[in-house]
């Protein structure tokens, strides 16, 4: 199996023992991780074309993504194997979703996460043996990896990409002194009346619509026009700020996404 690690909120599942010392913690099955490698099922509303054949064209949308992991604790005793087993059951047991990341072949992955079940079994003639399951849901399914980070030039110009396999959301960041500022790219613009001061950051993330100024959402009526776009996979898209009468720079950063 080529996974090295993945870590979970308070725990970390191996591969295999490390630097091949004797076994004591949670270890992934040979066939114990399921679903992450995966494109999830796509959902579509169709509608029957009348008097003839096949459906309408609908775009489609990703369901959420669930992963399954499995395989054995192992420890040098059984009262060692009760404290992985305690540890395991703890995982995300809040019921929240939180950061999971799996590192294998020299990339990193992550991706946010919750918990649906995990069970675990002692066996009964080698106590300090267990195995278990888990079960992980990600209501979102997109993976992401390393982020990429582009300046504008003197002129406002940007030039984004990623070398993920899916569309990816930049944030636009925005500094300067400029009594507004608007960024265009693919035909689409976010275009913001709020005045930009020396020393803040206008922050626009394309996933959500969201303007957020040195951390905090703007104050309404600060987005004239709020439009959102993406980064296809394998394509570089120009991003143009433009500040009037004042002077500003855009940093965008875009993380590689995959699906």
């Amino acid at each position: 199996m080529s996974i090295l690690t993945i870590t979970l909120p308070g725990l970390e599942v191996l591969g295999r023992p490390l630097d091949g010392s004797p076994p004591d913690g949670v270890y992934l099955g040979p066939d114990g991780f399921e679903g992450w490698d995966d494109t999830p099922d796509m959902r579509r509303e169709t509608v029957q074309r009348v008097a003839a054949a096949g459906d309408f064209d609908a775009t489609g949308y990703a369901d959420a993504r669930v992963v399954s992991l499995s395989g054995l604790i192992v420890s040098p005793s059984e009262a060692r194997t009760q404290y992985w087993t305690e540890r395991l059951t703890g995982v995300l047991s809040g019921g929240t979703t939180e950061k999971i990341t799996v590192r294998r072949n020299g990339t990193v992955r992550f991706a946010s996460g919750g918990l649906v079940k995990t069970k675990v079994v002692t066996r009964a003639r080698a106590r300090h043996v267990a195995d278990w399951q888990m079960q992980l849901w990600f209501p979102n399914p997109f993976k992401y990896g390393d982020e990429n980070h582009v300046q504008s030039d003197d002129v406002g110009f940007a030039v984004v990409s990623h070398y993920g396999n899916a569309a990816a959301s930049p944030l636009l960041v925005v500094t300067g002194s400029a009594p507004g500022w608007d960024v265009a790219a693919r035909g689409m613009r976010v275009s913001v009346t709020r005045a930009l001061q020396p020393g803040q950051k206008h922050v626009y993330d394309l996933r959500t619509g969201l303007l957020t100024i040195n951390g905090s959402p703007a104050p309404a009526g600060s987005l004239d026009e709020a439009d959102t776009w993406t980064v296809p996979a394998g394509d570089a898209i120009g991003h143009r700020l433009q500040v009037g009468s004042g002077t500003g720079t855009l940093d965008v950063y875009t993380p590689d996404t995959y699906i």
